[in-house]
């Protein structure tokens, strides 16, 4: 989901607001991989479920960055960590697209199209409607004012290729998850150029 937006983020608004999405995406993670887990496997509340190794890495990070993590280890150990970290949005995205092309050979529509229509409408046109209008006239921090352009990117984005990785992973409705996200995806030719202009326009007009 986030390294889709990456590559539009630095194209439409530089490489300053890739540094934002970045931020804005560990917030993401940390969401997916606690309450995202616990919704998508039960509905009890289980330790094990939330503290699992991405959630528990993403908030071991998030804690070592406020405590000057990098005054407690050796120049030459970030550097390493700085090369791996270079490598993990390739990485991903080819892990995601293998994954993706392996589910995507048992693909069938659902009957009538239900589930992508459903998906269509709820993904690429009332998500990122709320997302601009929240942007353009909802309460936004003057010091965090870069937050309506991260919105405005994130709303034109199709359904995240990487929830179906989750879902394949925590063995649930995987056929429901490609459907939305081959209908998102197909749809976003039209609709990711549409709603940054729109985006962009509301912001120059406020």
């Amino acid at each position: 989901y986030g390294f889709f937006a990456i590559p539009v983020a630095s194209l439409f608004f530089g490489n300053e607001l890739v540094v934002k999405i970045i931020l804005f995406n560990l917030g993401v993670e940390v969401a997916i991989w606690t309450v995202g887990i616990l919704l998508l496997t039960s509905s009890r509340l289980e330790i094990r479920k939330i503290f699992n190794p991405p959630a528990i890495s993403v908030i071991l990070a998030l804690v070592l960055q406020v405590l000057g993590g990098r005054e407690m280890f050796p120049d030459f150990s970030w550097e390493v960590l700085s090369m791996i970290g270079n490598c993990s949005i390739p990485m991903a995205l080819m892990i995601i697209g293998a994954s993706f092309y392996d589910l995507l050979k048992g693909y069938r529509p659902s009957p009538g199209f239900r589930v992508e229509l459903g998906a269509v409408i709820t993904r690429a046109i009332i998500v990122p409607a709320i997302f601009l209008l929240y942007a353009n006239y909802g309460w936004i921090p003057q010091q965090t004012s870069w937050m309506s352009e991260v919105l405005l990117v994130q709303a034109a984005m199709p359904a995240g290729v990487f929830a179906l990785v989750v879902v394949k992973n925590y063995e649930q409705d995987t056929e429901t998850g490609l459907r939305a996200i081959m209908a998102t995806m197909l749809v976003s030719i039209v609709t990711l150029p549409t709603w940054l202009w729109i985006g962009m326009y509301l912001q120059k007009v406020n």
